[in-house]
């Protein structure tokens, strides 16, 4: 199982949008399915595309969606491979392939739906709500927020509704950039008294740019932080990108640090907490 948390479809006023709690939103964009082409798994044998049970079609798209959350939620990949679209099946193809995809797959732990739904049309139908996911940073599938505005698209087949996983949309809710800069704060301190930071402080694979600047920073004077910016503000962002994908752009955060040496700290909000990522020399 991969989260003891149980789905909560239930009714809320309305859809996030993630600004009435201090936390920012990032545009929409779909889910979509990782390509297993180079994977252990063989995905590119022409077999037939796995069919769903019979009878697995839901009777509403509402209630395709709640039971394809709980399936993700509960690790039964087999009962969420039923419910998917006949396109998705026919991209994923095989039970086996939608299981190792997950590995690579924002981790779903929770799902509200809001308490109105737009009427389905032309044999599609959108659920909107507000989703939990595990958080997770790492340099293959970049960043995955805890929250997001979720738009799932359920499809009419078989009697039925079927959800469209790749046609599904999120729209992640990102941490206030003031934590940016609160974290780090804390991090330079740390590094200036010559003491290794809080971990959580830090991103556990290793920061990525100009690294030996934190060593430098030990008893260092106390510095100037400017406020966050977007990556694409400072010059030459590429070891972030490179490391975490142009999505980077989106979500990381980038101070500029003034004092005796001016260099600029890269973050991201992961969980509930920024953390230094990377460190950057200062241009023009």
């Amino acid at each position: 199982m991969r989260s003891a948390l149980l789905v909560v479809i239930v009714a809320v006023s309305a859809c996030s949008g993630g600004n009435s709690d201090g936390h920012e939103s990032s545009p929409a964009r779909e889910l979509g399915l990782p390509d297993l082409s180079n994977s252990s798994v063989d995905v590119t044998t022409p077999l037939a595309v796995d069919q769903p049970r019979s009878g697995t079609a839901a009777s509403t798209p509402a209630d395709a969606v709640k039971r394809f959350v709980r399936a993700e939620i509960e690790g039964d990949d087999e009962a969420s491979y039923d419910l998917l679209a006949q396109t998705d099946r026919t991209s994923v193809r095989t039970r086996v392939a939608w299981k190792a995809m997950h590995s690579s797959l924002p981790e779903l732990v929770g799902f509200v739906a809001a308490d109105k739904q737009p009427a389905p049309s032309d044999g599609e139908a959108k659920i909107n709500g507000d989703a939990e996911f595990a958080p997770r940073l790492d340099e293959i599938g970049g960043l995955v927020a805890r929250r997001a505005a979720i738009t799932w698209t359920a499809v009419a087949e078989d009697g039925g509704w079927r959800v469209s996983y790749q046609r599904t949309s999120m729209k992640p809710v990102y941490l206030d950039d003031k934590g940016a800069t609160e974290s780090a704060t804390a991090w330079i301190a740390a590094r200036q008294a010559c003491a290794e930071p809080d971990p959580t402080l830090e991103y556990s694979g290793g920061i990525v740019g100009s690294v030996g600047i934190a060593a430098a920073l030990c008893k260092s004077s106390p510095a100037k932080l400017e406020a966050p910016k977007r990556l694409a503000d400072r010059p030459d962002p590429a070891p972030v990108l490179a490391a975490f994908g142009p999505e980077a752009d989106t979500w990381a955060r980038i101070i500029r640090v003034t004092g005796p040496r001016t260099f600029n700290v890269v973050l991201a909000p992961l969980a509930d907490r920024w953390i230094v990522i990377g460190l950057l020399a200062d241009g023009p």
